[in-house]
C-alpha cells in the first residue's frame, strides 16, 4: 500500500474515533473483567506515566498474578 493511502486510512479512522467520543476529551464507557482488558489497560497506564499510575498497575497485576 502506498503511504499516501495509509496516511489517508489514518486520517480516516482518526476522524472516525474522535467523532465517537463526541465533545468529551476522553472515551466513556467500560472494558469487560477479564485478563485481556485487565493487561490492556496496564499497558496503557504504564506507556501513559508508570510513576503515577504505579498503584493502579500493582493492584492489575496483582489481579492477573492472582
Amino acid at each position: 500500500m502506498l503511504p499516501e493511502k495509509l496516511i489517508e486510512i489514518y486520517h480516516r479512522t482518526e476522524a472516525r474515533l474522535l467523532a465517537e467520543r463526541g465533545d468529551k476529551p476522553h472515551w466513556t464507557g467500560e472494558l469487560a473483567s477479564s485478563a485481556l482488558s485487565t493487561a490492556t489497560s496496564v499497558a496503557a497506564l504504564a506507556l501513559h506515566d508508570a510513576t503515577a499510575h504505579a498503584d493502579r498497575i500493582q493492584q492489575a497485576l496483582n489481579w492477573l498474578s492472582a
